[in-house]
């Protein structure tokens, strides 16, 4: 996302990134290719990752290597990429399948180190795939969209180009990849391993290592992560469209309560457009801006000030479902990922928030604690959680009835937060994602393995993929949020969201 539409469309380095998988609107399936010719594999129910199963596996490929048939087994951290190779780029895809066929990945993850040349840098458009088949036909693909720091990808440089993938097979259960059949076992050896390049502009992207590296279940990153999908789904609940709430996200300037003055016109339009449509939920991405000051955030009585201004409007024009975004990870700043790494750090950070949230904090708002969390680097993910919780103990000491959840950039993050209900029990909270890829792709709600009762929602959504589409299958799918994203480069319209409900 970068700046609301009254703004310059060009975008500094200090400027919200594109989220994943941001693109013009384009036919579906256009996004990856898949390597199966489109049978769907046999189902079985998956197994976890069991030691029995490693050791069966291994003992297969070892005894097809004595046989001839695959050759030797890889052991981590050795390459098994003799020499650089170029992947060529034309026409939309380039594609280059690794040299060794057949791989024993259990408890091992794929390292890559790729190239981008310049005109693919930094674009939001740009994706590289890693594809893999098991031993029984199941496919697993995921993609990382080149030049955003996510979760999956930490190791981007923009200046160079150079880029740095990990892909760890897992279960469909557990996974955050971009697409797992139901059968697919990372147990199984894994076939035919293959890197892509889906691109606009075409050149050619060198990929410089691919090497197996062990992966260590007790890793701190994994903290508290849990399967993505109930083992049984619970019964189907849909919703009414009048049971969704729909509206908005949007900022009007980055940083919006620094600047109130210039940013309340404008933060006024948008209310009173929401109105006359009767819409009467939005997210306000404004909050406070982190990125130039490592030591600390900027907060006093004309912070304070605008608030009550802004919550003031919120109530005259009928925004009775107002989120408000605390931190954001989409933009690069030094100071939340400080607190997410440094103890000291994170505790300032909690402390600089406390008068804020001891005069809002039970105000009717719903608190996004950290938008798109996962999109801060050079943190584990038990940093991130670390940060979290510390947050979630600052509102049960200052304002214990608040609503409160993290803005994640897709649904599969959701397993790294379904614990926050169990670990903060007195806590009320709402679980919310965000969706540039086909809601096709999204589960149902009862699918999602969440605590029970537990209310979850779209809070940020591509307009250009369809607003009738996409409000229809979220209550379809029992989703009780359905707000749009609106800058620059998302051209949201009220008017056509309220055609849309009708």
């Amino acid at each position: 996302m970068l700046v609301h539409s009254t703004m310059p469309q060009s975008a500094s380095q200090l400027e919200r990134r594109p989220p994943p998988g941001a693109r013009p609107a384009e036919p579906a399936g256009l996004d990856s290719v898949r390597l199966s010719n489109g049978a769907s594999p046999a189902e079985e129910p998956p197994e976890p990752r069991k030691v029995w199963k490693a050791a069966l596996a291994g003992g297969l490929l070892a005894a097809a290597a004595v046989a001839g048939v695959i050759g030797v087994v890889i052991h981590a951290p050795e390459s098994i990429l003799e020499k650089e190779q170029a992947i060529e780029v034309g026409n939309g895809y380039g594609a280059f399948q690794l040299d060794q066929k057949v791989l024993a990945m259990q408890d091992r993850a794929l390292e890559l180190v790729l190239e981008l040349p310049e005109p693919m840098r930094g674009r939001g458009d740009v994706s590289v795939q890693v594809h893999a088949r098991d031993s029984a036909g199941a496919v697993q693909w995921t993609s990382w969209t080149a030049g955003i720091p996510v979760a999956e990808n930490p190791g981007y440089d923009a200046a160079t180009g150079l880029l740095k993938l990990t892909y760890d097979p897992t279960l469909r259960g557990e996974s955050i990849q971009g697409h797992t059949d139901p059968a697919f076992d990372p147990a199984r050896l894994l076939h035919d391993l293959k890197v892509g390049i889906n691109s606009p502009v075409d050149g050619t992207v060198r990929l410089l290592q691919a090497r197996l590296v062990k992966v260590d279940p007790g890793d701190p990153a994994r903290a508290q992560e849990r399967p993505l999908l109930k083992t049984t789904p619970d019964a189907p609940r849909p919703l009414r469209l009048d049971q969704v709430k729909h509206g908005v996200s949007q900022y009007i300037h980055y940083g919006d309560l620094h600047d109130f003055e210039s940013v309340r016109p404008d933060l006024e339009k948008t209310f009173a457009a929401q109105q006359d449509n009767g819409l009467d939920s939005f997210r306000w991405m404004g909050g406070l801006d982190v990125r130039q000051t490592a030591g600390g955030i900027r907060l006093g009585e004309r912070e304070h000030e605008a608030m009550r201004q802004a919550l003031e409007l919120a109530e005259r024009y009928g925004q009775k479902n107002f989120m408000v975004t605390l931190l954001d990870g989409a933009i690069p700043n030094q100071t939340v990922q400080k607190a997410m790494n440094d103890p000291q750090a994170r505790q300032q950070l909690v402390e600089a928030l406390r008068p804020f949230v001891r005069e809002f904090g039970e105000r009717p708002i719903v608190w996004d604690l950290v938008n798109e969390i996962h999109g801060v680097s050079g943190v584990t993910e038990a940093g991130r959680q670390a940060l979290v919780d510390d947050l979630v103990e600052l509102f049960a000491q200052e304002a214990p009835g608040a609503t409160l959840t993290v803005g994640m950039q897709n649904y599969r993050e959701l397993s790294h937060w379904t614990y926050l209900a169990e670990r903060h029990r007195d806590q009320k909270f709402l679980y919310t994602f965000h969706l540039y890829e086909p809601i096709a792709n999204v589960p149902a709600a009862w699918e999602l393995n969440l605590p029970p009762n537990a209310e979850v929602g779209i809070t940020e959504a591509d307009p250009a993929r369809g607003v009738r589409t996409q409000v229809r299958q979220a209550a379809e799918k029992g989703y009780s949020w359905m707000l749009f994203w609106e800058d620059g480069r998302f051209d949201y319209d009220p008017g056509a969201h309220a055609r849309a409900l009708r």
